[in-house]
């Protein structure tokens, strides 16, 4: 029974002893292939990591092509512009007239903003709110802005609304109403917008540096008016601004969108039948004089949370053949 015992012990450290060697084999198997892996991933890796130290080589330029815009023009000489773009049912109206911030009259700076905000305060036979929920019940969208040298009525409507959208758009360009009662909101809401800009630094330092280069030019004016001038708006200074610029032959109407000029043109010349030409002024304006020296310009504002830093001259013309690869650097 012993001796039986001590093959039985002796089998037992035999196979145990074998097991050993066999994991020790995998194991060591298994590490170099784990190895073998991470090495060549490592250099999988490498060979796809972009060498940073060189910029990478620019492509082809993308070609922008167009389809040729077509030149229209009502009975009235309201030159239109049609680009059609059939991808979606959308249409898109540009009426861009020729006048802006330069036509203020002396005195009365931001009156061709105020102007501009007031047309879609109520026009034709629509007040401001009900203007505003008939532009909402089509699902269009339809502005009124001035800048410096035009001002632009947009509209941006489904093609299925239209006709009824640009019902809108030519009784907000035709037949502005230029209430009081408006007026005197929208003068509350410019002032309390004056006060808010005393507040903020970026706002200050935009006035200070434009006052800086251009002087007495329209272009270092507040865009919206000064204190005095807003208070000093009534709706015949409106009226007689709008009725001295807005006119076919001072516009030029630009449409994009999913509409022929077989069928464009008849629904335009609607509209706008019955729009008369004006007499526009051309004003006097006083000459931009390039910065000679170098100035500081100090806006004190204690307790400002913030720091607002402008550094700048004039500019080169727009007319300038890299005048947009200027502003793109």
């Amino acid at each position: 029974m012993k001796t039986k015992f001590r093959i039985q012990n002796s089998d037992i450290r035999y196979l145990n002893s074998k097991r050993k060697h066999r994991i020790g084999t995998t194991m060591k198997s298994l590490t170099l292939l784990v190895a073998l892996l991470f090495g060549l991933f490592s250099i999988s890796v490498q060979a796809q990591t972009p060498d940073r130290s060189q910029p990478p080589k620019a492509g082809p330029p993308p070609t922008l092509k167009l389809k040729p815009v077509q030149h229209l023009k009502l009975s009235n000489g309201l030159p239109v512009l049609l680009y059609e773009k059939h991808e979606v049912p959308l249409v898109q109206m540009n009426l861009i007239l020729n006048t802006g911030a330069v036509q203020d009259p002396k005195g009365k700076g931001g009156l061709a903003s105020m102007t501009a905000a007031m047309m879609t305060e109520g026009a034709g036979t629509h007040d401001a709110l009900e203007l505003a929920d008939a532009i909402d019940f089509l699902g269009a969208a339809l502005h009124v802005s001035a800048g410096q040298h035009t001002t632009g009525v947009t509209l941006h409507t489904p093609l299925a609304k239209l006709d009824s959208a640009l019902a809108l758009m030519a009784d907000v360009t035709l037949r502005p109403a230029f209430t009081g009662a408006e007026l005197d909101r929208k003068r509350k809401e410019r002032l309390t917008t004056l006060m808010q800009w005393r507040d903020e630094p970026r706002a200050l330092a935009s006035v200070a540096f434009n006052r800086a280069l251009y002087g007495d030019h329209p272009y270092g004016r507040y865009s919206i008016g000064d204190e005095r001038a807003l208070r000093s708006f009534t709706p015949a200074d409106l009226k007689s601004f709008y009725e001295s610029s807005f006119g076919p032959n001072n516009a030029t109407l630009i449409v994009v969108g999913d509409v022929a000029a077989n069928t464009l043109l008849p629904k335009i010349e609607k509209a706008f039948a019955n729009w008369k030409s004006v007499s526009p002024s051309s004003p006097s304006l006083p000459k931009i004089n390039q910065v000679a020296e170098r100035r500081v310009i100090l806006v004190d504002k204690p307790g400002a949370p913030q720091s607002e830093i402008r550094i700048g001259r004039i500019g080169v013309p727009r007319i300038t053949d890299d005048y947009y690869g200027l502003v793109v650097m």
